[in-house]
């Protein structure tokens, strides 16, 4: 056979790529690469904030008896547009950690199992890129590993390190919306029992709440006389042995330095139980102490604090390894509802950890967006409406710091009018819109039945702490005496406002200053009944 004849013969059985062909597959991988491309840029690039690092200052905890560092560790997420909006503000959440955690809990990742939603700072990025959560600040500082945030002569006043020392640090150095309808607080386990327990003690200063798992709400189950591992406090010396003994014998010395402490006990607390024989009992005064740091124990006293707030939360899971939580929670929510306060309550399935994370994990599903559905982001509106990106459907928020230049401008006399009465009310955005018009934040309010009291008084006299800042920033001078010689500190004192006091001494105010009745503010305070506050102006640094 002809070999060229066979090979041409076998070449009629292969298909034969003709010159439109290989045109033809050619277009189609350029019309291939040329859609990929574009697929490539119509991918929005997920936008990122920024996580930035601080020790601050803590004098809330100086002097504490364990030699606990005042100065403390606190990251700080700003969202993406931070820096590029240089003049608007943000809602602020404050993130709490966990009994032997810290701040690096939240912001350093487990595991890759949840790879790009396994920090705070991957679930802000991808909340707000998805339109599930707004901008806001994310503050999340380092903390006693049990102390509960709470006060104690022992550890320090943790409680008022998160509220006072740390809330005055961010909004001094951030764009923030320094209102407690702008600022909400959240924590996991110990930081969950901390959110919970400043929300009901300081309103004023945050206005929602949400506690993860939280612990010690109350008695019941491990925490309780019944727990088998407690029984160790009776192999207890001294406090050598403490770093040997089991967790929940750790644990009940190191919380019990914040719940019941004493300075001449050789624990430095009052331990709730006692050894009594094969079992244990209740210990007195110790037992009685805890109570009354357990959120379910303050409620009659403190009930109008969870009234005041925009939202409250709490969950618990079915299967979490601390059996008192699920127990409690259900038991506070049982007490929140026969006081008629609103809340938000429930179970799910999963432990005390493992559905935290990830972009089915609570954080990304149930934390976030409450905060961004709840804290006002501008001019009274949701952060989920003011934080969002246009893509989400939602429309863009105005800038917080030209909120209040809206429609029509104030006449100088009705903007004078409108200072005075906001700072009354505590309506900030009202305020900076009378001083954005010439309000002059020092006049005296000459008006009828008014006493001649410049809006810091006003501000003062009727508690309202996040005014007396704003109006401090914008010139108001801290010891003017109004026409009848009474500072702003005297105001505070004579309505019994704590709180107004504390900030207004925090910020300069002249504690001796007299009156023309010649009374300082503590004198003031003594002889309208609030012997307390006159305590505290008398002895404050």
């Amino acid at each position: 056979m002809n070999p060229m004849l066979s090979r041409n013969r076998i070449d009629t059985f292969l298909p034969r790529r003709r010159s439109s062909d290989r045109r033809a597959l050619a277009n189609a991988a350029t019309m291939a690469t040329i859609v990929a491309l574009a697929l490539w840029m119509a991918t929005p690039i997920l936008a990122a904030g920024r996580l930035v690092e601080h020790s601050v200052p803590a004098p809330s905890i100086e002097g504490n008896l364990l030699g606990i560092p005042s100065e403390r560790d606190v990251a700080i997420y700003l969202p993406a547009g931070y820096d590029e909006e240089k003049d608007r503000r943000y809602p602020t959440l404050y993130l709490l950690h966990g009994i032997g955690d810290s701040h690096t809990t939240w912001i350093q990742a487990w595991s890759d199992t949840h790879a790009g939603y396994a920090t705070i700072q991957d679930l802000m990025d991808r909340g707000h890129q998805s339109g599930r959560v707004a901008e806001m600040i994310v503050v999340v500082p380092d903390a006693d590993k049990t102390c509960h945030y709470t006060d104690s002569p022992v550890k320090g006043e943790w409680g008022t390190f998160i509220a006072r020392d740390l809330v005055g640090f961010v909004d001094r150095e951030y764009r923030t919306l320094p209102v407690a309808a702008s600022r909400g607080i959240a924590g996991h386990s110990m930081g969950g029992h901390g959110a919970i327990k400043l929300g009901m003690l300081r309103p004023d200063v945050f206005g929602v709440v949400y506690g993860l798992n939280p612990s010690l709400l109350g008695w019941g189950a491990d925490v309780s006389k019944d727990n088998p591992h407690l029984r160790g406090i009776a192999d207890l010396k001294g406090p050598q042995d403490i770093a040997e003994a089991h967790f929940y014998v750790r644990a009940i010395i190191g919380i019990g330095q914040s719940f019941s402490p004493n300075p001449d006990s050789p624990f430095l607390t009052d331990l709730p139980f006692e050894p009594a024989g094969d079992a244990l009992v209740r210990s007195q005064p110790g037992f009685a102490a805890w109570q009354r740091q357990m959120p379910l124990y303050m409620l009659d006293e403190h009930a109008d604090g969870l009234r005041r707030l925009r939202g409250l939360r709490f969950d618990s899971a079915f299967e979490d390894e601390y059996p008192h939580i699920p127990i409690t929670a259900m038991a506070f929510s049982q007490a929140l509802t026969e006081r008629g306060i609103e809340h938000v309550f429930e179970m799910y399935n999963g432990d005390h950890r493992n559905r935290l994370w990830g972009r089915q994990g609570r954080l990304y599903t149930e934390l976030l967006p409450w905060f961004s559905k709840l804290l006002i982001a501008a001019a009274g509106a949701p952060a989920s409406t003011a934080g969002a990106p246009a893509s989400a459907g939602q429309a863009a928020a105005p800038k917080a710091a030209s909120a209040g230049k809206r429609g029509r401008r104030l006449s100088p006399r009705k903007a004078q009018a409108t200072l005075w009465d906001s700072a009354i009310s505590g309506d900030l955005v009202k305020v900076r819109r009378a001083l954005d018009a010439g309000a002059d934040v020092n006049a005296l309010d000459t008006r009828d039945n008014t006493n001649g009291r410049r809006a810091l008084n006003w501000a003062a006299w009727h508690g309202q702490v996040e005014m007396i800042r704003l109006l401090v920033e914008a010139g108001a001078r801290i010891d003017e005496p109004n026409g009848s010689g009474f500072t702003p500190l005297h105001h505070a004192a004579e309505a019994g406002s704590t709180a107004a006091a504390e900030v207004l001494l925090e910020l300069g105010a002249d504690r001796l200053a007299l009156n023309r009745f010649g009374h300082s503010p503590a004198e003031t305070a003594r002889r309208h009944g609030h012997e307390r506050l006159a305590l505290l102006i008398d002895t404050i640094d």
